[in-house]
């Protein structure tokens, strides 16, 4: 599906595919370089995997009630957002991420919604829940502009800059 930045230049969101591999690699390892307090994973982790390496996640991906969703412009891949799953009826949102130039220009909600599109037709699933280091405000007020609520806090959770952060615990009934 076609959609057109506030600016209007447009950008194409679509589920990952294994020919994917390199952007998926370039998002997710400017996500882990530019914002490290945003995600548990160090940068370190995922430096130093190779083709194989980077294929096999996608292919975690491509696997029942996980997705990933890249939205590509004409500079390449800008930003991505995922889901897996937790039990039987819950997913939980991941390496949600729009790169900073791309920010502010409705790129973040347009993957949300192809999520939730992806979600409507799942039967299986009622519950979509994430996690958010809780200094991060405008990601909180994203989540909550989609219907995500605050359920829980989790205290003391070593990000991938290696510092401790409180995070929330967020949760969206679908069904």
């Amino acid at each position: 599906m076609k959609e057109t930045f506030k600016k209007g230049n447009e950008f194409k969101i679509d589920s990952i595919s294994l020919d994917e591999w390199k952007s998926y690699r370039d998002l997710r390892l400017d996500s882990l370089a530019s914002d490290p307090q945003s995600f548990a994973a160090p940068l370190k982790k995922y430096s130093n995997l190779d083709e194989n390496g980077w294929k096999e996640k996608i292919k975690k991906c491509l696997s029942k009630n996980n997705a990933m969703f890249i939205a590509n412009s004409s500079d390449g891949p800008i930003g991505m957002m995922g889901y897996y799953p937790e039990g039987n009826d819950t997913v939980n949102i991941y390496g949600v991420y729009v790169k900073k130039d791309f920010r502010g220009q409705g790129v973040s909600d347009k993957i949300m919604e192809s999520i939730l599109n992806s979600l409507d037709n799942n039967e299986e699933i009622k519950f979509i829940k994430l996690t958010v280091n809780k200094e991060q405000k405008a990601a909180i007020d994203f989540y909550k502009r989609f219907g995500f609520e605050e359920v829980g806090e989790i205290k003391d959770v070593q990000m991938g800059n290696g510092e401790i952060y409180d995070e929330l615990s967020m949760e969206k009934e679908i069904k």
